[in-house]
């Protein structure tokens, strides 16, 4: 079946032969047949051709007569024919002939060798395109007398994945060319291309998957972050949500507007359902229309080349396909209800009705609207699809049609353009919207301001879910009500706004009551907790009704308000049976007061124990004589007041305490002032305690001398306790030997020294949270005296706990008070290493740094490398570089005499050279003396290290340095002469010249007559020389230190380590 649109004209194939004309412009429509079966149609404003493949028959439409005439004849073999003014376009596969209307030929335009056979062709307002099987895209001004080549492309060139080309269309302008591929064995390409010839860019969008790829966005899904930031949310949002549906479909045709160049409308059909059916061989093969997913996609290519979604239509099951597009209205064609089979293969014939125009998305209403109206919203479309919503707003100011800013307000929904959407209210001069709409302002989220919007223009399902999606379910809930739909809105309460549950059965049993439902109601009033009052309201006219309901129901309240109606009545049997039922005690016990009926009242009272019983009956009885059965039931109702006032009158002060200690506090005071005016003090002053009034009642129990009250009253005293009367009871407690209640009444005062010196004086041991109380707060930085205070009281603190031997308590105190040196001293008695070395750590001062390196030397470093490290690391820190060159000496010294480790004592005396010449402390006369005292003994030392290693080259050498060695007078200050003599020993025996061996240990037992030969001289080496010899020598034992030394020894070292330096 053969279609086409064009300029306002419909032409459509109704049988073989036959055709149906109509024209949009004027109304009219003709029918008209023909001799030749029609295998194709082409229309004009002005003119009509068909064909079928051997001839053309071209006629001429008269609008006025609805008449056509024949316009020409001619013969040709082409199958896609076209019509511009008064020139025929015939595509051959070799050629382009452009002929007159009769079939002269005007020109022909030919294929240069290797171009391919011409397979598309395309005319559009004096502009001729033309596609070859090489992909060479070609387009001529066919404005003039003869065609002018203006644009030669191959496309494979800049869209290399190409196959071939399949349809060809173009804008009015002709600045734009849009282009349907397909395979090589005609299978349809899922791109639709985008040719710019302005800016010479290609465009393209992918319906299988919805990506778009233009020069300027390399991917609207790789991209979505900067198209957020360009465009409003909604926007972004809409095409998102477009082009989600974009899956497994290719594009089947293709029409620019006839008036919107940037407007662009695709057929698409799924794309795996395509490929089953077989190739694309015509543009409107009757398979098409059995295609399970048929959708139109319309779209704006802007000018540089981005192409914007603007809506997807899905086409009716009985749409064959579209034929055009004339703004407001997509053009297609459609099956009629009574379609014949007349044309070959099973076509379906249409009559000529079966042109379908339906209005484009933001064009409802529009059909019948003025040209300017329709541009204006062309403009507006535009616009708002690609997020410019300002511009959107100016294109329509002056359109007048209120359906027109309906949908624009609709519209709004969903771009949540809410400013844009009062405007349309206005216009619409819908008050009760705009009111609604200003009145939402006060709602926090946009999607319910929105939603109240969708609401004014009848979008229920649209305002549902923006109250979902904002999670404004009070507001869903009210929608739901006014809607009518009460499940909906029960549901939502008990799932999602319980606050409001109870609220949404009332209105529903209201509803239910206004029409008529009384059962629904009742069961909606009861589950609102409503029922006492409405259910009786609603009844009270069918009173047999009423008291149906009430007996049926247990409910107490109802059977209450039924006693109390029917005691109004004066049924009062009845009254007190239902007062009985709603165990409404009060009311029984008023009605056995109001017959006289006083010991049934106090029975029933002292049965149920409700309080408000016991009131109202002890209200009744107080009389003189009854005053204590008044004062029983007014103590079972709490009412100690009154009980208290009862027992004042009658004088029993006996079970006027009780009422007292049961009462509210102003209620003691005054049974309080009671009792001390009548002279009962010690009543009295626990009253006055138990009342809060702490400080007359210690007053009282000074004034009164009650001791032992007030032992357990001091327990209550705090700051604001007046300081006069706490210093007094400090005195108390101090007379009667208890220092540590005296001490934290003191504190309490103020008073800190105070208590300190009552610490020490009376031997009260300082706990840490005693001391925290002696603590004053800190102050502003500005307040000096409250600082030095703070500071003078905190030194006296720590001053205490040193002589209770609190040394960790102290030095917290001294550091609070900013006395680090002390702190450290506190420390250091303490013994503590971990603290010591972290306070040292966190104080950063010169001076801690050494105290605690002096500290840190008097332990077992020697054994510990953890200490050693902490020693050389606080010297350093401490920029006390003598101590720490002597630190290195006696390390050497411990090398020497522990270990005969010469190489260790040789390093350990560079480093202190190196340290020494640092030390900017000491005289020069003392620095230039230690300075030669090192390098005198790391020469010594090198020296009899040389010897060791010549021995075991040249041991002349060796032994001439040894004795070299010996000769030195300074040798000590550096070497054990044992040593030396020791090597020289080892090295006679081994050569076995034993006498020289001997001769060297009688030499050194000379110099040195306590020395222990087996510290220098081996054992086996003694015995080799005493076998060899036949003698015997005795080791001298380690001389000792007399008790006396040792201890003035110890002394000196601790008093150098305590040290400042």
């Amino acid at each position: 079946m053969s279609t086409h649109y064009n300029q306002e004209m419909a032409v459509v194939q109704v049988s073989a032969h036959e055709l149906s004309i109509s024209s949009h412009l004027t109304g009219n429509s003709l029918k008209m047949r023909s001799d030749i079966q029609i295998k194709g149609v082409f229309v004009t404003r002005e003119h009509l051709a068909v064909w079928d493949g051997d001839k053309v028959l071209v006629f001429e439409i008269i609008h006025g007569k609805s008449h056509i005439r024949p316009a020409g004849t001619f013969s040709s073999k082409s199958s896609n024919i076209m019509l511009l003014d008064q020139s025929v376009f015939i595509m051959l596969p070799d050629v382009l002939q452009i002929t007159t209307l009769q079939g002269t030929v005007k020109q022909n335009l030919k294929l240069s060798e290797g171009d391919g056979e011409y397979i598309a062709m395309f005319v559009e307002k004096g502009f001729l395109l033309a596609a070859t099987s090489k992909n060479w895209l070609r387009i001529w001004n066919v404005s003039r007398r003869e065609a002018k080549l203006i644009h030669n492309k191959k496309l494979s060139d800049i869209f290399p994945s190409i196959e071939q080309i399949h349809s060809i269309k173009c804008n009015t302008p002709g600045n734009k060319i849009s282009i349907i591929m397909q395979t090589k064995e005609g299978y349809p390409d899922s791109k639709l291309l985008i040719w710019n010839l302005e800016n010479d860019t290609l465009a393209h969008i992918d319906l299988s998957n919805g990506a778009i790829h233009s020069p300027n966005v390399e991917s609207r899904e790789r991209n979505d972050s900067e198209r957020c930031a360009k465009h409003n949310e909604s926007v972004f949002r809409d095409q998102l949500e477009h082009i989600s549906k974009l899956r497994d479909l290719a594009p089947i045709s293709h029409f620019w507007d006839s008036r919107d160049p940037r407007l662009l409308i695709c057929e698409s059909h799924t794309l795996s359902n395509l490929a089953k059916k077989g190739k694309l061989k015509g543009r409107r093969a009757g398979n098409y229309a059995k295609m399970h997913t048929k959708l139109l996609i319309s779209m704006f290519v802007t000018s540089d080349s981005n192409i914007v979604i603007h809506d997807l239509h899905s086409m009716q099951p009985n749409d064959l396909g579209l034929i055009g597009c004339d703004v407001p209205n997509y053009i297609l064609t459609q099956k009629h209800g009574g379609g014949r089979d007349n044309g070959e293969g099973g076509e379906s014939v249409t009559s000529q009705d079966d042109i379908a125009r339906r209005p484009l998305k933001d064009f409802i209403g529009m059909e019948e609207n003025d040209r300017e109206s329709i541009q204006a919203m062309s403009d507006y479309s535009f616009y708002s699809t690609i997020g410019d919503m300002d511009a959107a707003f100016r294109s329509i100011k002056l359109i007048k049609s209120q359906a027109v800013w309906e949908n624009m307000a609709r519209m709004c929904v969903k771009s949540r353009r809410l400013d844009v959407a009062a405007v349309c209210l206005g216009n619409m001069k819908h008050v009760r919207g705009a009111r609604a709409l200003r009145e939402s302002r006060n709602e926090p989220e946009i999607e319910a301001r929105v939603a109240m919007l969708a609401i004014q223009l009848g979008m229920y399902d649209e305002a549902e879910e923006l109250y979902a999606s904002s999670g404004r379910y009070d507001l869903l809930n009210k929608l739901y009500q006014a809607t009518g739909q009460w499940e909906k809105a029960i549901q939502v309460g008990e799932s999602q706004d319980r606050m409001h549950l109870k609220r949404t059965h009332f209105k529903n049993a209201q509803f239910l009551e206004s029409i008529g439902d009384t059962n629904g109601a009742i069961s909606e009033y009861e589950k609102s907790d409503t029922h006492h009052n409405e259910v009786p309201r609603m009844l009270f006219e069918d009173q047999d009704k009423l008291a149906d309901y009430i007996l049926n129901s247990k409910d107490r309240p109802l059977r209450k308000w039924w006693g109390e109606y029917l005691e109004s009545l004066g049924e009062m049997d009845s009254a007190m049976q239902f007062y009985e039922a709603a165990q409404d005690h009060v009311s029984l016990v008023r009605m056995y007061c109001y017959f006289g009926q006083f010991e049934k009242a106090r029975s029933y009272a002292e049965r149920c124990g409700d309080k408000a019983a016991c009131y109202h009956l002890a209200s009744q009885l107080y009389e003189p004589k009854d005053a204590q059965l008044a004062m029983h039931f007014y103590t079972k109702a709490k009412s100690y007041r009154n009980a208290i006032a009862i027992a004042k009158d009658a004088g029993l002060e006996a079970e006027l305490m009780t009422l007292a200690l049961l009462a509210r506090p102003a209620d003691m005071l005054g049974v309080a002032r009671y009792f001390e005016s009548r002279g009962y003090h010690e009543k009295a002053a626990i009253l006055y305690h138990k009342g809060g009034n702490l400080g007359h009642a210690i007053e009282l129990c000074f004034k009164t001398q009650q001791f032992e009250a007030l032992r357990q009253m001091v327990e209550d005293l705090d700051q604001n306790t007046n300081p006069t009367l706490i210093n007094r009871c400090a005195e108390f407690f101090i007379e009667f030997g208890q220092c540590d209640k005296a001490v934290d009444l003191m504190l309490m005062g103020g008073k800190y020294l105070e208590a300190l010196e009552l610490c020490l004086k009376q031997n009260v041991y300082i706990t840490e949270e005693l001391a925290e109380r002696m603590t004053l707060e800190k102050s502003d930085q500005n307040d000096t005296n409250t600082t030095v205070n703070r500071n003078k009281i905190l030194e006296s603190v720590a001053d205490s706990c040193m002589r209770q031997q609190s040394y960790h308590l102290a030095a917290k105190k001294y550091t609070q008070a900013g006395q680090k040196r002390n702190a450290m001293k506190a420390l250091l008695k303490s013994g503590d290493m971990d603290k010591i070395i972290f306070f040292a750590n966190v104080s950063r001062q010169k001076e801690i740094y050494v105290m605690a390196a002096n500290y840190l030397q008097s332990l077992d470093w020697k054994q510990d490398a953890n200490i050693m490290k902490h020693i050389i690391l606080f010297y350093t820190k401490g920029k006390s570089f003598d101590s720490l060159a002597m630190f290195y000496e006696h390390c050497a010294q411990v090398e020497i005499d522990d270990y005969q480790n010469y190489e260790k004592a040789v390093g350990a005396l560079s480093e202190a050279l190196k340290y020494i010449t640092k030390a900017k402390d000491m005289s020069p006369q003392e620095q230039e003396g230690r300075v030669s005292l090192y390098k005198e003994r790391i020469a010594l030392i090198e020296k009899f290290l040389e010897a060791r290693v010549l021995f075991q080259t040249d041991q002349q050498a060796a032994v001439s340095c040894c004795k070299d060695l010996l000769e030195n007078p300074r040798i000590d200050v550096a070497i054990k002469v044992g040593d030396v003599y020791g090597l020289l020993v080892e090295y006679y025996v081994a050569s076995g010249d034993h006498q020289q061996a001997y001769t060297l240990i009688e030499e050194l037992k000379s110099r040195n007559t306590s020395v222990i030969l087996t510290y220098y001289i081996s054992k086996k080496t003694m015995e080799s020389i005493t076998k060899a010899l036949g003698l015997s020598v005795e080791a001298s034992a380690e001389p000792q230190l007399s008790p006396q030394q040792s201890q003035i020894e110890d002394e000196d070292i601790l008093e150098d380590l305590t040290a400042s330096p």
